[in-house]
């Protein structure tokens, strides 16, 4: 951290992945969109963030005016207590209110320092997935214009299961698998049986039975029921195991998924990291994942009480204003994580040559979270398209 004498201003932009998701900026350090001051908003009828002056998204004009300063703070998923770096800036935007007239918004206030970078970004999935622009109409002199029409019609609805993007395809799969085997999903999990392990009691059964979608993977071929499985073992893992982080970019689950993956297809290593019990029906990356020794996530209990990133596994936000694990109500912003983890987990199964070449530079079989060292292994420190995984209270990279 910088001295304040020997700071020097300079302009920044926030790295977001739903353009439609801003970032908060607040009067005091140690606020974020959960946990503020709230009083009643009279035009809404709806608690609203007081101290709230500015709503960020890609195009805000950003200067840092201070270096980071930390504060305590409640972290938005688990409600934990937290240190959080918090950066001073003023900012200016242009944005359309109710009216449909343009609003010019500035001020100065605090921000999470992990939402800056000093370069402009693209996002991971909205703006490099998106479907390519459909073709003009054919020309109507063409005497087989409507013969194309007229068939167009047929082929759509044969292909509308099958060709889609990467972001669709992650959304309908979003429909059949992941979901919440206990009921209510906000009640804590419990009557685990000491033979299995959670995913084969309570996930595993349901989709050995569930009708497999008609979506193609990578290779033009129909997707399995194997595939399925993996994406929703993948997909419930990474937001057990590392929900917390996906604000700070989405490098960080990305980053797990690819050391599942590595271990998933070194067959030379799979005693070290596949323990029973398990299914013999469960895909081999299914049973790395839910090996509890592996990831913690899975364990019945931790530390002789309930374990929270079991929970939030199990019963994840779906949908916004549905229950999940922690409310009756999900709000969009933790919807939206659920996106991107499905995003995340179906590009990793179906696109999989795709992904292995955005996340080249990792490469190893570990990782570990704030701990410092780890046995006689070396750090790294990887980046997947340009954005380094660098903040160690979420992810902390070893080579062997």
């Amino acid at each position: 951290m910088l001295a304040e004498d020997s700071f020097k201003e300079y302009s920044a932009y926030v790295d977001i992945e739903e353009d439609d998701q801003p970032v908060s900026v607040f009067r005091t350090p140690g606020q974020n969109w959960r946990h503020c001051k709230k009083e009643l908003d009279p035009d809404t009828n709806k608690m609203a963030c007081v101290d709230g002056i500015g709503w960020l998204g890609r195009d805000a004009r950003i200067t840092v005016v201070g270096p980071s300063k930390k504060a305590k703070t409640k972290d938005i998923l688990t409600d934990q207590i937290v240190d959080e770096d918090y950066t001073e800036i003023e900012f200016s935007y242009d944005r359309r209110g109710a009216n449909g007239k343009v609003i010019h918004q500035t001020g100065r206030g605090y921000i999470e320092s992990s939402y800056l970078t000093k370069k402009k970004t693209k996002s991971f999935y909205t703006s490099q997935n998106s479907e390519p622009a459909k073709p003009c109409p054919p020309d109507r002199t063409d005497p087989q214009s409507k013969i194309k029409k007229d068939t167009s019609a047929f082929k759509d609805i044969s292909d509308s299961s099958t060709n889609l993007s990467l972001e669709k395809k992650a959304a309908l799969l979003s429909e059949t698998v992941v979901f919440c085997p206990r009921k209510p999903p906000t009640k804590t999990p419990s009557g685990f049986d000491k033979n299995k392990n959670v995913y084969d009691q309570f996930v595993l059964p349901t989709l050995l039975q569930t009708s497999v979608p008609k979506i193609v993977n990578e290779s033009g071929k129909q997707m399995t029921r194997e595939e399925l499985i993996q994406i929703d073992t993948l997909a419930r893992t990474l937001y057990g195991e590392i929900g917390s982080c996906y604000r700070r970019g989405l490098q960080y689950p990305m980053a797990v998924a690819k050391v599942i993956l590595n271990r998933t297809n070194n067959s030379d290593r799979h005693d070290e990291f596949i323990f029973p019990p398990h299914s013999s029906k469960a895909p081999t990356l299914t049973k790395v994942c839910t090996s509890p020794s592996q990831f913690s996530m899975w364990l019945k209990k931790l530390n002789s009480k309930s374990n929270g990133p079991l929970h939030q596994g199990l019963c994840p936000p779906r949908e916004a204003n549905k229950p999940f694990w922690k409310s009756d109500s999900a709000s969009k912003t933790e919807a939206d994580i659920w996106k991107n983890t499905m995003r995340i987990a179906t590009e990793a199964i179906l696109y999989p040559k795709k992904f292995k070449e955005r996340t080249s530079q990792v490469d190893g079989y570990f990782y570990t979270s704030d701990v410092g060292s780890f046995f006689k292994m070396r750090k790294v420190i990887p980046s997947i398209e340009g954005k380094p995984i660098d903040n160690s209270k979420c992810l902390e990279m070893w080579k062997e």
